[in-house]
């Protein structure tokens, strides 16, 4: 009796199986056109490229500002110095608590 059970369990696994692998493999094989897996996988190596290239060109620009910033610095400190945009006795207010 319990042979049975056993037995009759497989033969439901069986065709279970045989109706879903075959679509399963077919989704990796045939999904993109004859190379689904690959062309998944080209896709993805193509968008890490587009990704790491403008990573650095974010990166470049940002040098780029940097090495603006270090160039005008002397003039931006004396600007800073002297007050500018600011009124006269704008240090004064500030250190006074006003």
């Amino acid at each position: 009796m319990e042979r049975r059970w056993m037995l009759s369990l497989l033969l439901i696994i069986g065709i279970i199986g045989y109706f879903t692998v075959p679509s399963v493999a077919n989704y990796i094989v045939n999904a993109g056109g004859g190379h689904g897996l690959l062309q998944k996988v080209n896709t993805m190596v193509i968008n890490t490229g587009n990704t790491a290239m403008n990573a650095a060109s974010t990166v470049g620009g940002r040098m780029e500002q940097g090495a603006s910033n270090i160039r005008n610095m002397p003039s931006d400190f004396m600007a800073g110095y002297n007050g500018a945009g600011k009124s006269a006795d704008y240090q004064e207010k500030k250190l006074s608590g006003k």
